[in-house]
């Protein structure tokens, strides 16, 4: 299942993103959600950064796996 997620520019600037970031599930597993290039001053304000997990079948599966996709 894809996972989009946005994520606030002038953060990932201050934690020095490059174009890849780990999301943590609850149960501890890792996984990789990208964006091509870092981002900069010139990008919008909130950007998008996309994975895939295969172990999951539908979107409540992925917002209860991923605590940071709860709103």
């Amino acid at each position: 299942m894809r996972i989009r997620l946005d994520a606030p520019r002038d953060w990932l600037m201050k934690q020095g993103f490059s174009g890849e970031a780990i999301l943590v599930r609850d149960n501890g597993s890792r996984i990789a959600v990208r964006r091509d290039g870092g981002v900069d001053v010139a990008d919008s304000v909130s950007v998008t950064l996309e994975g895939y997990d295969d172990s999951l079948d539908n979107g409540p599966e992925l917002r209860q796996a991923y605590p940071e996709l709860r709103h």
